[in-house]
């Protein structure tokens, strides 16, 4: 080969070495910030290794033979790049599908909690309107029957079993407060739905005192044995009562139905936005919130008019719950100064 073909040869590596560095130069910044540090160097280096064949590509044939060797090599190192590339993502990839499959786990797991938890409060709460509703039209029957002088059986229900239903109602309630509690890491619209429970929770032992004071006024007592002994009788029925007390009766029993509605609705917004939060990523789909025709009821959701802050102040601020657990903290407040 003459002087003027290496001259010209010289040159052409040179020009190739120069746009490869270039091309090389500018891929790598983009490639590291697509993938993390092990993956962008095996890509890189098998960039560059693909590079060099062109590179080696356009030499001549006569020095083919010299390199021949070398290729062989090259080709063997760039094989083995892309596999652990390859390999590498495909981990990466495996280790990015767990951690969706076991969050989506977890999430049916927080959803299912609280699905149980409202259906209990639901059947306890269905159970102690039903309740109430019987006794109200048994109270009502006897009045009218002993008006037309009918004398009837005492009734079997007592006070203390109304006690039991609010009681087991309440505490449901309490066991989704609970519940939320130890969730209000996933959103915080469960510590909203936590401070709405409580209020209602707290207007509703309130309304039940009044419901009992008047149970106490149409229900028999039994009367242990030492007093059977001395009166002669085993229950004690209540004098007759007139139509101020029954009224009286039925409209505290509709104030306690009414706080019940209540913590329906916020039953019922709570399973709303725990599918959404917890399944509509699973699912992709969302669903709707509760919209009242009277905008004075609140409703407890992301997606309503109020924001979460002004959510949050309603029941802290405006309900008597709220207003009772400000006037205690100011109390102790006041008393460690």
């Amino acid at each position: 080969m003459n002087y003027a073909s290496n001259k010209t040869l010289v040159r052409m590596q040179t020009t190739l070495r120069f746009v490869c560095a270039a091309q090389l130069s500018r891929y790598e910044k983009k490639i590291m910030n697509q993938y993390e540090e092990g993956f962008g160097h095996a890509l890189l280096f098998g960039i560059g290794a693909v590079t060099a064949i062109i590179v080696f590509s356009l030499i001549p044939v006569e020095f083919s033979e010299m390199i021949q060797p070398g290729l062989t090599i090259l080709g063997f190192v760039v094989g083995y790049g892309l596999l652990i590339f390859q390999l590498n993502k495909q981990h990466k990839n495996n280790l990015n599908l767990q951690r969706e499959q076991f969050k989506a786990k977890i999430q049916k797991e927080i959803f299912n909690e609280i699905s149980d938890g409202i259906n209990q409060s639901t059947n306890a709460l269905i159970k102690v309107q039903s309740k109430l509703f019987a006794v109200s039209q048994k109270i009502d029957s006897k009045r009218f029957l002993k008006s037309e002088g009918i004398n009837t059986k005492p009734l079997s229900e007592r006070t203390v079993d109304f006690i039991d239903y609010h009681h087991s109602f309440s505490k449901t309630i309490i066991e989704v407060i609970f519940i939320l509690e130890k969730f209000v890491i996933t959103d915080r619209i469960f510590e909203i739905f936590n401070m709405a429970l409580q209020s209602v929770s707290y207007d509703l032992d309130k309304s039940y005192q009044k419901v009992n004071d008047s149970l106490l006024k149409f229900l028999p007592i039994d009367l242990p044995e030492d007093k059977q002994q001395k009166i002669g009788v085993e229950i004690l029925e209540p004098k007759e009562k007139g139509e101020v007390e029954f009224d009286t009766l039925k409209n505290n029993i509709s104030n306690y139905n009414e706080f019940i509605m209540d913590i329906t609705s916020y039953l019922h917004d709570l399973k709303i936005e725990a599918q959404n939060i917890l399944l509509g990523e699973i699912f992709d789909n969302k669903v709707s919130p509760r919209r009242p025709n009277d905008r004075e009821y609140v409703v407890v959701s992301k997606s309503t008019i109020r924001s979460l802050d002004e959510q949050e102040h309603y029941f802290m601020h405006e309900t008597d719950w709220g207003k009772n657990w400000q006037a205690a903290l100011k109390r102790t407040i006041n008393k460690d100064k």
